[in-house]
């Protein structure tokens, strides 16, 4: 009996063909991880993956192939992928994080604006005019202000990249602290209300602020 009419004689070989590429291909992305070489685009990686592997650039970045799925993941996971890769090469999930990003950036410059425009509003005390030190000291609880939204801003965006792909850190607005979920229930919690207060009220109004922006744009 002969072979249907239609029949991809050469499917099994080919599948067997892509899974052997694709071992080596993760192989040498693994040793390139432990390596910790950053790759700024998805030309540079391919351009390496190629020669390490001998498989041509044009094999490893045609369209829906699922070598360009495992290259745009491992842009995707690189430390710092989201401010390191250039918008060109980001897969969908990097380009979200990168907007995310670049939105509490926004979000932490407005709000240095407006700490710069209330003290700009502010009309000097007859002690502020006559006292050079305490306009200094007023000056200098202001930059503290800054300083602190600036770091508290700092450790939301830590904490948001920890659990973007499994919770591990939660701010409790309601109790004031901060638990890590990782830890056995007896040993969660990082820092109490003594402690973690006013950057869990301040984390709380950064997050209404992105919820408000959210419901805005939609």
């Amino acid at each position: 009996m002969g072979v249907r009419k239609g029949t991809d004689n050469f499917a099994e070989s080919r599948a067997t063909n892509i899974a052997e590429n694709l071992a080596r291909i993760r192989h040498e992305l693994a040793k390139q991880k432990k390596r910790r070489i950053p790759y700024p685009d998805l030309t540079s990686l391919v351009a390496d993956i190629s020669e390490k592997t001998g498989l041509h650039r044009t094999t490893l970045t045609r369209k829906r192939s699922r070598y360009l799925g495992v290259l745009l993941q491992h842009l995707a996971e690189q430390p710092g992928a989201a401010a390191l890769v250039d918008d060109k090469s980001a897969s969908a999930p990097l380009l979200s994080a990168k907007l995310y990003d670049a939105r509490l950036e926004i979000r932490t410059l407005k709000n240095r604006l407006e700490i710069a425009e209330k003290r700009a509003t502010l009309p000097p005390t007859d002690e502020q005019a006559s006292s050079t030190s305490r306009g200094s000291n007023t000056n200098a609880k202001a930059d503290w202000y800054t300083a602190f939204a600036d770091t508290a801003m700092v450790l939301k965006l830590l904490i948001d990249r920890m659990n973007s792909i499994d919770e591990t850190l939660r701010v409790d607005v309601a109790k004031k602290q901060i638990l890590d979920l990782s830890a056995p229930s007896h040993e969660r919690v990082v820092a109490g209300p003594e402690r973690s207060r006013w950057f869990v009220e301040y984390y709380k109004k950064l997050s209404d602020q992105e919820k408000g922006g959210a419901g805005g744009a939609a």
